[in-house]
């Protein structure tokens, strides 16, 4: 099951197809330049890959993520928990 909000594409797991209208992902600041947080999924992997496909960064966190390491450009995040799973586009200026 897939939803879209605020610009986050999130498939919620089979075991939470019930509380697909409470599963909310944001990503911000937006754009930024040190770090991203990401609120609503929590203990989560992710992966950070420019627009060419190429992953630049790849990790778990929960929440906070740097990305001062990341050349100027859009970028998409790519997370997935245990009940979520989100897409989201990210800004590094």
């Amino acid at each position: 099951n897939f939803k879209l909000e605020g610009g986050t594409l999130i498939r919620t797991s089979p075991n939470s197809v019930n509380d697909i209208s409470r599963v909310q992902v944001s990503v911000y600041p937006n754009p930024a330049q040190e770090y991203i947080e990401v609120r609503g999924v929590s203990n989560f992997q992710y992966t950070i890959i420019g627009i060419d496909g190429k992953r630049f960064i790849e990790g778990q966190s929960n929440g906070v993520i740097d990305i001062s390491s990341l050349p100027k450009g859009a970028y998409i995040i790519k997370g997935l928990s245990k009940d979520a799973e989100f897409i989201n586009r990210i800004i590094k200026k």
